[in-house]
This record gives structure tokens, sequence and C-alpha cells, in this order.
């Protein structure tokens, strides 16, 4: 395991042929951003310390189309979170906490097929 917290804006400006990033089991905080991942495709981080999605957290990442964030204890997805990406078919969000889910959340997903929240704590959705 490493201790990956964050990932400085330009990390992977020269690598920008990356299709698939797994960066499981790191304290990955809610700060983090991907960018500079322009063909990105497949991006896993689950058991990772998020808490909450931001919309600036997805943004950059307009190819990707299977993103896992499962056990990385998410509370909260910002409204339209995942606006920018239309490309997006499964979002795996297993074993977080989440308690609510706004109307918003989902909007832009036009290509999505598989959405797992399972193992949550979700009492509500507006």
């Amino acid at each position: 395991m490493n201790q990956i917290k964050s990932i400085e804006t330009g990390t992977f400006a020269i690598s920008n042929n990356i299709v698939k990033l797994e960066i499981s089991n790191n304290p990955l905080n809610e700060s983090i951003q991907f960018e500079n991942f322009e063909i990105l495709s497949d991006l896993e981080g689950n058991n990772a310390n998020i808490g909450h999605l931001h919309i600036s957290t997805l943004s950059g990442l307009k190819d990707l189309k299977k993103l896992s964030f499962c056990q990385s204890r998410i509370e909260t997805i910002e409204d339209e979170a995942f606006r920018n990406l239309a490309l997006l078919k499964t979002i795996d969000l297993k074993y977080n906490k989440l308690l609510t889910l706004k109307n918003r959340t989902f909007i832009g997903l036009s290509a999505l097929e598989v959405l797992e929240l399972d193992y949550n704590l979700i009492s509500l959705i507006e």
C-alpha cells in the first residue's frame, strides 16, 4: 500500500496515454482532482478516504467509462459531480457512507448502464 493523499496538478501531464488508473488502498482525500488524463477510461480508487465528491474531482475525465470508489468513505456527492462524464457507463460506489442522493446528482450521464450503491446508508432520494 502506498500513502498517496493527493495528486498535484500536472503530475501526469506528459502521460496523456493512460487509459486505466488504479490507486486503490491509498488515503486519498476529498481535495483530489484528476486532471491531464485525456483518454482515461477506467478509474479505480477503492478503499480511499474521499469523504465528498466535488464537481472538480472528476471534471477533467471526459472519456471516463468506468468509475469505482468502493469503501472510500464517501458521505456526500455534490450536485452535478458527474456532469462532464457523458461516456460514463459504470459507477460503483458500494460500501460508502452515503445518506442522501439529490435529484441532480447523476445529471448528464446519458450512457450510464450500471449504478452500484449497495451497502450505503441511503435513507432519502430527493
